[in-house]
């Protein structure tokens, strides 16, 4: 799966475009209560401020990602 096809399928789960209403809040619970990885992307969010959907990945010893949907609780624009 390259980035460009995992942005367009974390895209479809937000927008509720690739699978039903309950579809899509079981995903997103999965993704939310996702505890693997210490420094990765909630490590660089201010909690509460953010809440954070993702999901960890790993490959050899030094490699490592995360991938996921980030909303601002303060209803803060993005910059």
């Amino acid at each position: 799966m390259t980035p460009r096809e995992t942005a367009r399928m974390l895209e479809g789960i937000e927008q509720a475009s690739l699978v039903s209403k309950e579809g899509l809040e079981q995903m997103k619970l999965m993704l939310t209560e996702q505890r693997q990885g210490t420094l990765r992307i909630p490590h660089y969010l201010p909690f509460p401020d953010y809440a954070v959907a993702h999901k960890t990945g790993d490959g050899p010893q030094s490699f490592a990602n995360d991938v996921g949907i980030v909303t601002d609780l303060g209803g803060r624009s993005p910059n």
